[in-house]
């Protein structure tokens, strides 16, 4: 299934981060592919797998577009608050390797 989707985020980390994430992901048996302007104000590409268990998830996967790594790791897990509306976190890292929480509200179109 192909949607598309905004994530808001608050960042607990030193730095200065996007906040605002457009995103469009395909979906297909819990597997992923999508695009995400992500916290460094680049483009990202993330390939990954999502588990539910009811109304909350958890994902993993590998992410392009940090200053970091050509490739690092994705994670996110997070409850569907209402139709299209989800509350997730994920640990975040920097270079300086300072690592804290990414908190965030996504809103998905076609899902």
């Amino acid at each position: 299934m192909l949607s598309a989707c905004l994530a808001l985020s608050l960042h607990v980390l030193p730095g200065d981060w996007n906040s605002v994430h457009p995103c469009v992901r395909l979906e297909h048996g819990g597997w992923s592919l999508g695009a995400v302007l992500n916290s460094e104000r680049r483009v990202s590409v993330v390939a990954g797998h999502r588990w539910r268990q009811g109304e909350c998830w958890a994902e993993l996967g590998l992410a392009t577009g940090y200053s970091a790594a050509p490739v690092v790791p994705w994670n996110r897990a997070g409850c569907a608050i209402a139709p299209n509306v989800d509350l997730w976190g994920a640990v975040g890292a920097t270079v300086n390797r300072d690592v804290g929480l990414v908190l965030g509200v996504e809103f998905t179109i076609g899902d």
